[in-house]
């Protein structure tokens, strides 16, 4: 079976519309209901633990529970043609695509998911540019249209980096990658919020929560706003790197990725007529699905 996914340092994607969250653990929580894979009789609890940040993901101690995981939860065939994909500086290394490609292609992993066993073989494995991989495959499901036949300024908002490149005639071209991205984004208003609910425990996987359904504290809905306001200055990091070095004014403008949604209003301030594909049911799978589509 051919499938693409997304190893986000936040969560994992896979083009079978899976989504968990980049964590593991061995040890068992109370009442978890957590999905349970074993690998060389050794048992993993998916989606919860603690986020492992590397700057390249298949360096992670967790990659391997994760990569398997995924493909449990996606499918139940046992031969498997890989779709993955890399920060577009790393794909241009093709020392690290081997690297990769080589670490799993042609192996064959026993494993029990949720008691039932079976053995997963990784039959080939190909790599795509994250971010560019996403914006074809948006833009060959109609999803991008206001682009037309511009040229478009690519921003994949990853959860550790983002990523910035140049698309002409379906090529990236002037990559270059900003060391902010969501988990920074997320550490910065937690942050906030914990300075000022000092005796409250705030979690930095529970921000998203809070700016979705709003923030409580003592039974009352709290005006958060100063805490999102201390995310300006990352902002600031990745909007400074596309006015020095990209033709904002003139090209199409587009941000994807996770963090699409959280900076969309800056974007939006600072960039007239920019594209924010911010619907998460919709667009967080774009990566994974577009590894899939292009898979030869």
């Amino acid at each position: 079976m051919k499938i693409g996914i997304d190893i986000g340092n936040y969560q994992i994607k896979t083009s079978e519309n899976i989504i968990f969250d980049s964590k593991v653990t061995t040890e068992k929580f109370f009442g978890t209901d957590a999905d349970k894979l074993t690998i060389s009789n050794k048992t993993y609890y998916l989606g919860e633990g603690n986020l492992e940040i590397e700057s390249r993901k298949f360096d992670k101690e967790n990659f391997l529970p994760l990569l398997l995981g995924a493909i449990c939860k996606s499918t139940d065939a046992d031969a498997i043609d890989l779709a993955l994909g890399l920060p577009i500086i790393q794909f241009k290394n093709k020392d690290t695509r081997a690297e990769l490609i080589n670490m799993l292609q042609g192996n064959s992993y026993k494993v029990v998911y949720n008691n039932i066993g079976s053995t997963k073989f990784i039959r080939s494995v190909q790599v795509f540019p994250e971010g560019i991989s996403g914006y074809l495959y948006l833009k060959n499901q109609g999803l991008l249209n206001d682009v037309g036949y511009r040229d478009a300024i690519l921003i994949d908002v990853g959860g550790k980096t983002t990523d910035i490149a140049l698309i002409k005639n379906n090529k990236a071209t002037l990559p270059t990658s900003v060391n902010v991205g969501t988990i920074d984004i997320y550490y910065s208003i937690a942050k906030a919020l914990r300075e000022r609910y000092y005796d409250a425990k705030i979690d930095v996987e529970k921000i998203q929560d809070y700016l979705d359904k709003g923030f409580y504290y003592k039974g009352e809905k709290q005006d958060i706003t100063f805490a999102i306001n201390t995310t300006k200055v990352l902002f600031k990091q990745i909007y400074d790197e596309l006015k020095i070095n990209y033709s904002i004014e003139t090209e199409a403008v587009v941000v994807m990725g996770g963090g699409a949604k959280i900076l969309g209003s800056a974007f939006k301030k600072n960039i007239p007529g920019i594209i924010i594909m911010e619907n998460i049911d919709r667009d967080i799978f774009s990566n994974a699905k577009g590894y899939k589509m292009l898979m030869k």
